[in-house]
């Protein structure tokens, strides 16, 4: 058996910046949304976002680079280096891979490209923009950032593209086809996401509250999590101090509309399926990271699965303190490492009246035992993955 773990996690999100500060703010509680400016919203429209305070992408990025990438590749830059960094990760770099979720990467980038083709009459492009339309450019701009020049692909499987990111690293590491692993994902925060969210009714005016009686919908959030993952053997021969364990993952598909998320028994399968895989008992999952956002259906469907699958276990949401994202599965990816490390769990910011019977966390308490992270993502798809503190 191949046991996989995480030697480092880089992320930027609006509670915070790098690991340690990332777990911070969760345990604070977050920063909370702001209001968005420059946006041409229709009056009315919710207008909060969640976003990355104080990022300087000359930090992270040379600065003649910095201007022939969109935001999008500075965020998935700043991951990755925060990320080897944490884990001591130096190389060999043709055994290092890129795997990267992502959902509404680009796309800022690119309807600005179009429009501005449109608006010339195609005699105007601009050739700076138009690397960044496509969804792999991220992962494409860390292997020239970082120098490495091992498998490299994205994934783009919406609110679940994070983990099966993490899901597919955990199998290139068992075939050994790879030695390390960065694997997460990035999302921007797009005019056109939010405007397309706001006409169909998902977006809050007041705040991220999932789980919640009160909850009126979710906020978006432009973030980037990756974290190193690598098989424990090849971790101590270069004295790395592991952070977690990834002991198994799962997987689950069913049939749904584009916009739908699939029934919550393709959550539990999910779920049942990483149980499975690694012989582990559903009485004894200490935690479950939920995708719940917030949205009253999505998070019923989470609440009616972890009530069927380990309706023991603590129940936390890091959407009230970091928004939604297609990609947040690399964040939450990434405050699972962080917890498992710290051993503490983290509370569901924002919610004050659950609107289910479920052990929710709403204030930061120890993590004592596996922890079962979800995605879940429209069109029918959900990942499981079973964390465990390393010891």
């Amino acid at each position: 058996m191949t046991r996989i773990v995480a030697t480092g996690a880089g992320v930027l999100a609006s509670p915070g910046t790098g690991r340690e500060a990332f777990q911070a703010g969760l345990r604070a509680g977050g920063r909370g949304a702001q209001r968005v400016e420059g946006w041409a919203l229709r009056p009315g429209a919710p207008d909060l976002a969640f976003r990355v305070a104080d990022f300087d992408p000359k930090k992270f990025v040379a600065a003649a680079a910095v201007r022939r990438m969109d935001r999008t590749g500075h965020l998935a830059v700043a991951a990755a280096k925060l990320a080897l960094a944490d884990a001591g990760l130096a190389g060999p770099l043709h055994r290092i891979a890129v795997i990267l979720g992502a959902g509404g990467a680009g796309v800022d980038t690119t309807s600005g490209f179009h429009r501005r083709l449109v608006e010339t009459a195609g005699a105007d492009p601009n050739p700076m923009a138009f690397p960044s339309t496509v969804p792999n450019a991220a992962a494409g701009q860390i292997s020239i950032a970082t120098g490495i020049t091992g498998f490299n692909t994205t994934l783009v499987q919406t609110g679940a593209s994070g983990e099966e990111a993490v899901a597919l690293a955990a199998e290139l590491l068992e075939a050994g086809r790879a030695d390390a692993v960065l694997a997460g994902g990035v999302d921007e925060i797009s005019l056109m996401m939010h405007h397309a969210l706001g006409r169909l009714r998902g977006l809050s005016r007041t705040g991220c509250r999932p789980f919640d009686r009160a909850a009126d919908g979710t906020v978006l959030a432009e973030d980037a999590g990756l974290v190193v993952l690598e098989r424990l053997e090849d971790a101590r021969k270069r004295g790395a101090r592991p952070l977690a364990e990834l002991v198994a993952y799962g997987r689950a598909s069913s049939p749904a509309r584009p916009l739908a998320y699939g029934p919550a028994s393709a959550a539990s399968a999910a779920m049942r399926d990483a149980l499975a895989r690694a012989g582990v008992a559903a009485r004894d999952v200490a935690w479950v990271s939920s995708p719940a956002n917030a949205v009253r259906g999505a998070d019923a469907r989470c609440a009616a699965a972890i009530a069927e699958v380990c309706p023991q276990a603590a129940v936390s949401s890091i959407a009230g303190a970091c928004g939604e994202s297609l990609a947040i599965g690399g964040v939450r990816s990434a405050a699972s490492v962080a917890a498992c490390a710290a051993r503490e769990i983290p509370p569901t910011e924002g919610l004050a009246d659950p609107a289910s019977s479920l052990d929710h966390v709403r204030e930061t308490r120890p993590l004592r035992g596996p922890a079962l992270q979800h995605g879940a993502g429209t069109g029918g798809v959900d990942v499981a993955l079973l964390w465990r503190t390393f010891e």
